[in-house]
């Protein structure tokens, strides 16, 4: 008896380690293979945004589950958004818009030249010499068209259209910039929303592209006139272009001064991004709260120094307490849509190329308009 009994024992220990052994290995190798979002090989520090295929995402369930959720969402598959990225080639923009001014830096220029305190500008200034080699006035003027980037095809054919050199990148041990200071999203400048209609062959190729194959979720956005997508092409309103290079953040993490939503289409590269909601946001490194004037469209963009991408609890503590962060990517003719009032940063994996619409809430603005912001970021506004 006490033969069988011993037996039983050691069997129950071995199963035991066994079992012990299993649930370690299977929580190792879940932690391990834990993909990022964008299928990259890090485990992310935040959730997931939703990747969704158009055939199975209805307007209602885009309107209930994104808009009015205030959550992001990578849509793929969309007929209309494939057709518009098979048209929009870089060669083709060239051929349209080659000789125009990329308008580099269009919301900074105003902002970098009086709507901050000069002591944070002796700093950007200093910081700048330090991680690039320029200074905050050779950067306004590049941004203003004065340097040597007067044309778009200038742009695409320098080196700001090529990888920024990041101290978390071991390719670049030199480098010194690392996201944390408002110094280091001012350099390499980017083209940040260049109005499509300012190209006419460009908006009517736009136009031509929706009118024969709709990107229907943009009509879910407009509360006025959905039809003004296949309307007259020079009334495209809210239509951007964005531009940048590989790893380049062309902004800093900020909430939008003004509410709307935006939609971008990937053309080329692939756009990361992290999104946090609003009432986090005293959390994420808040910068100058309330005090940075306004851009060029009359909007205060709050901005924040949370690095989204690079997490550092020891460098950013109060990031570990931070609720509700989503993290995703988006890649060639894939939609990305981040709601109203999110606080949000975006990065680059490769040299991206994207059209994007903001459609804006604004009384007596032409343009497209949105009726509210309908999730509960709304009370930023």
């Amino acid at each position: 008896m006490k033969t069988v009994t011993k037996a039983v024992c050691v069997v129950v220990f071995m199963c035991y380690c066994v079992a012990v052994f299993m649930c370690y290995y299977g929580v190792r190798k879940s932690i391990e293979g834990r993909a990022s979002p964008g299928g990259g090989d890090y485990e992310s520090f935040w959730g997931a945004v939703d990747v969704r295929d158009a055939s199975g995402l209805s307007h209602g369930d885009f309107k209930r589950d994104y808009m009015n959720a205030g959550k992001p969402v990578v849509i793929r598959g969309d007929t209309g958004a494939l057709a518009l990225t098979a048209a929009l080639t870089l060669e083709t923009l060239l051929s349209m818009c080659g000789e125009m001014s990329p308008d580099l830096g269009n919301r900074l220029v105003r902002v970098l030249r009086h709507g901050i305190p000069p002591q944070l500008r002796r700093d950007i200034d200093e910081r700048l010499m330090h991680t690039d080699g320029v200074t905050l006035e050779h950067v306004i003027s590049e941004m203003r068209g004065r340097g040597k980037t007067r044309t778009m095809r200038d742009f695409f054919e320098s080196s700001f259209f090529g990888t920024v050199k990041t101290a978390q990148d071991p390719r670049f041990p030199e480098a010194v910039k690392d996201w944390s200071h408002p110094g280091d999203y001012v350099w390499p400048p980017s083209i940040h929303s260049w109005r499509v209609k300012q190209c006419e062959a460009l908006a009517k190729h736009v136009h031509t592209s929706l009118s024969r194959h709709a990107i229907s979720y943009l009509f879910a956005l407009i509360e006025d006139d959905p039809r003004q997508f296949t309307k007259d092409p020079r009334g495209i309103y809210d239509t951007f272009m964005f531009a940048s290079g590989d790893k380049c953040r062309a902004y800093h993490p900020h909430i939008h001064g003004k509410p709307n939503h935006t939609v971008l289409l990937i053309l080329q590269g692939r756009k990361r991004i992290v999104t946090w909601p609003a009432d986090q946001a005293d959390k994420l490194y808040p910068v100058l709260k309330n005090q940075l004037g306004a851009n060029d469209i009359g909007e205060k963009n709050e901005i924040y120094m949370a690095d989204g991408f690079n997490v550092d609890l020891k460098r950013q503590p109060d990031l570990q307490d931070v609720i509700g962060g989503l993290e995703g990517e988006a890649g060639p003719g894939d939609l990305l849509y981040i709601p109203c009032g999110t606080v949000h940063t975006l990065e680059n994996a490769g040299d991206m190329i994207a059209i994007g619409w903001l459609p804006t809430q604004e009384k007596g603005e032409s343009g497209s308009r949105i009726a509210q912001c309908p999730n509960a970021n709304a009370f930023t506004y």
